[in-house]
């Protein structure tokens, strides 16, 4: 659900920057988030995968990941997201012990398994994606963007801020 006014357009960019840019540290993103004007943005704009409710960006594996599901369920295709979260998760188990992110920090191997397993190993789950979401939506580009910056300075403003 939006937690609207929870956070500033410029909490949202600070918050990138100090904690998931090319230049983000970890002692800069302890200041930020430990900040206590910062306390109820840094709780929309970012939580662990463990959370019951996510933010715009879920922390898993030591890395930030978008909120893909919670994205296309707020823009108001509750089913598809539940479908899309099915698919995710199916193709993070057939390639998370074969294909870790690059060297370079890039993810080209993962995301070519994921692709693959979902035209193998997944395709029921893509199936069911396919019947059940708008794929013509064009607000749902917003959420299958592969730019996390873009996609979480979009998605933040309207889960975290005033809609976007």
């Amino acid at each position: 659900m939006p937690q609207q006014n929870a956070c500033t357009a410029m909490q949202i960019k600070d918050f990138y920057d100090k904690c998931v840019g090319d230049q983000a540290t970890a002692q800069a993103c302890q200041l930020w988030s430990g900040n206590p004007n910062n306390k109820s943005c840094n709780a929309c704009l970012a939580t662990g995968d463990s959370q019951p409710a996510w933010g715009a960006l879920v922390y898993v594996g030591g890395n930030y990941s978008p909120n893909t599901g919670g994205c296309i369920a707020t823009l108001g295709f509750p089913e598809c997201a539940k479908r899309r979260d099915a698919l995710d998760a199916c193709t993070t188990a057939a390639c998370h012990d074969n294909c870790p992110p690059d060297a370079d920090g890039g993810t080209s191997e993962l995301d070519a398994c994921r692709t693959a397993a979902s035209t193998t190993v997944c395709k029921a789950y893509q199936s069911e994606v396919d019947a059940n979401c708008p794929m013509d939506a064009s607000s749902l580009s917003l959420c299958l963007q592969t730019d996390l910056q873009k996609f979480y300075m979009a998605f933040a403003q309207i889960l975290c801020s005033s809609g976007g």
